[in-house]
């Protein structure tokens, strides 16, 4: 056992978990089909959807070079979001039922862009939560050898979160990546999407 001494999760695993995971940009349509596969399941299993209410909306603007996913399950509480969306690798879900379990798969859209913007309300809540994830910034602090940060305290640099009204009758959730890379145009490349999609998608 090791006493006297807390071992730090340096800045490098927030690159590790993001672009260092996967070799294959379109691998994060499947990751947030995932996650937005899951919601509707959830939202069907507490009875706000019925079945085949569920829906997933996927917007590929190649102009403004953003890419969002929505989906009308069951969204994040106010109160949950900064635990839910901050946190790494600490996911609740149960992996024997769930398609997305880590905890890590939201993170990998900051490999690709400039911003990854997460909103969400839920049900009965007439508040939309709006978590931004500065992508630029992050790789800049990687790229500075003079930096030395712990992985926390560089996710807290690196994020913001507001508040904003909406109807209390909503309950979704949305992820946009703002400003796609130029050397990952293939994310902008519709047709590519839809025959992975076609191969991998969880729906």
């Amino acid at each position: 056992m090791l006493e006297d001494y807390n071992p730090i999760f340096g800045k490098n695993v927030i690159e590790t978990l993001s672009e260092g995971m996967y070799d294959n940009p379109l691998f994060l349509f499947r990751e947030y089909v995932q996650n937005s596969a899951d919601a509707i399941d959830a939202a069907e299993k507490c009875g706000i959807l019925k079945s085949g209410e569920g829906e997933i909306i996927i917007n590929i603007n190649g102009n403004e070079r953003e890419i969002s996913f929505v989906d009308n399950g069951t969204g994040i509480a106010k109160d949950n979001v900064a635990r839910m969306l901050a946190n790494v690798g600490d996911s609740q879900k149960d992996r024997k039922l769930n398609k997305g379990f880590r905890g890590i798969g939201r993170l990998g859209g900051l490999g690709y862009c400039r911003k990854v913007r997460f909103e969400t309300s839920s049900k009965d809540e007439n508040i939309k939560t709006i978590l931004e994830w500065d992508a630029k910034l992050l790789h800049e602090i990687l790229a500075d050898k003079d930096v030395h940060i712990n992985a926390s305290d560089l996710i807290r640099k690196i994020t913001t979160i507001k508040y904003v009204p909406c109807e209390n009758s909503s309950h979704f959730f949305s992820v946009t990546m703002i400003g796609i890379n130029d050397n990952n145009s293939e994310l902008l490349n519709e047709g590519e999407a839809r025959r992975y999609l076609s191969m991998v998608a969880p729906v």
